[in-house]
């Protein structure tokens, strides 16, 4: 992550110097947090997920925290499975009667 901070130590005063922040500074999600995150999901099911929302949800005793340690640690170390790298996306007409063959008819949904 990069961001941009003023700098009052160069003879310029409006320098800005571009800043890296690494995620040593990184402060682990509470479980109340990923609780209330998770909660406010709808319970649509994607054919990438292991785990339909509904059932995470329904047995949330068991699945948070573990996913609460999932989590945090892949933040922390910055790794990330393949899997959470993967997306479905599928183009979807804009009016029924357009023609499917070009996707500039299209919308996508991810």
């Amino acid at each position: 992550m990069s961001s941009l901070t003023t700098s009052n130590s160069h003879t310029s005063p409006n320098f800005i110097q571009l800043t890296t922040k690494s995620l040593s500074t990184f402060t682990p999600i509470t479980l109340s947090e990923l609780t209330k995150i998770i909660n406010s999901m709808p319970s649509t099911i994607c054919s990438l997920d292991f785990i339909p929302t509904t059932l995470l949800k329904e047995f949330s005793n068991i699945f948070f925290p573990i996913f609460l340690h999932l989590v945090n640690l892949s933040l922390l170390t910055s790794k990330f499975p393949t899997d959470f790298k993967t997306s479905t996306i599928i183009p979807l007409l804009k009016n029924s009667s357009l023609d499917s063959s070009f996707l500039s008819n299209s919308v996508l949904y991810l």
